[in-house]
């Protein structure tokens, strides 16, 4: 299968530097900074004071004074000033800055070791790789990412690929996307911002929480609710075929007695030809096939 590679102008890098960063974010976020290393990276959310999730986040070590969060652009903005108001405190700087560093997304068959794939069939899902001028990140089963460090201007996306040995064809960043969905991750947008808890998002299941690391914000609702009671509601994310898919999300989801038990969250063409809807559904069916008011049926894609 084809290796496919597209500038990825709906993520974004935000930049923290000062001392002792992880200990700052771990009062702020949901995962366990304490697990962040220069090879490994973290994916958690930062959630409000009601246990809503503003963002969800990859957390990225640069040095010992340097740390990088990746996310949504459309949430960038509104995450670095929330960062911000309490960095000030622990004498570390949050900054935004639209124009850069650039991303490219890697997406296809990375699991097969080959030339195509280069540096990323030697990474574990999680996993960086440091060198001059840019970050390669294997992000999923089936992508990668390469964030070009605007310490190193003169570095460009053709030098990055050729020097992680990865030989790609123009790809779609919506195509990126879909892959994300594919592997059962749900990127949160500033339109759905502050609307779900990390249950509802999967995010407990899917590491992105960590229910033994201290105080966080939103930590006492996201806690009552792992211990003491159920999320009613989860993330699935279904296949169905191109000409059945609703036209806008918010379409209903139903039983097969018709009974409403869901609504589409989003909607994502793959590269190969599959599109690809995530809802949030009543827990107990959440594994179990649905269908569309059209009839078209959904089939749930399995969850790693």
């Amino acid at each position: 299968m084809s290796i496919f590679t597209s500038p990825l102008p709906g993520e974004a890098v935000i930049r923290l530097r000062g001392g002792d960063i992880p200990t700052f974010l771990q009062g702020q976020l949901t995962c366990d900074l304490r697990r962040l290393t220069p090879e490994e990276s973290l994916r958690g959310a930062l959630c409000n004071v009601k246990g809503r999730v503003i963002s969800d986040v990859r957390v990225l070590w640069l040095n010992d004074e340097e740390v990088l969060l990746r996310l949504r652009r459309s949430l960038a903005p509104e995450f670095a000033q929330t960062l911000q108001r309490y960095a000030q405190f622990s004498r570390i700087t949050v900054t935004y800055e639209p124009s850069g560093p650039q991303i490219l997304g890697i997406y296809g068959d990375l699991t097969e070791a080959g030339p195509a794939s280069g540096l990323f069939t030697e990474l574990a899902n999680g996993h960086v790789s440091r060198q001059d001028g840019l970050l390669a990140l294997r992000s999923s089963i089936s992508q990668g990412e390469i964030i070009l460090l605007d310490t190193y201007p003169d570095i460009d996306p053709d030098t990055a690929l050729e020097a992680l040995g990865v030989m790609a064809s123009p790809g779609d960043s919506a195509h990126w996307q879909a892959e994300t969905l594919r592997d059962g991750h749900y990127a949160v947008e500033a339109s759905d911002s502050e609307t779900y808890t990390p249950q509802a998002l999967n995010y407990d299941e899917r590491g992105l929480v960590a229910f033994d690391k201290g105080c966080y914000t939103g930590q006492e609702v996201v806690a009552r609710l792992h211990y003491k009671g159920k999320s009613k509601r989860r993330l699935q994310v279904y296949r169905c075929e191109g000409d059945a898919a609703p036209a806008d999300t918010g379409a209903p989801l139903m039983d097969e007695h018709g009974t409403r038990v869901g609504a589409c969250l989003r909607l994502e063409q793959t590269f190969d030809d599959q599109c690809l809807l995530a809802a949030e559904v009543t827990n107990e069916l959440r594994h179990k096939a649905l269908i569309l008011s059209s009839q078209a049926q959904l089939t749930p894609l399995p969850q790693a």
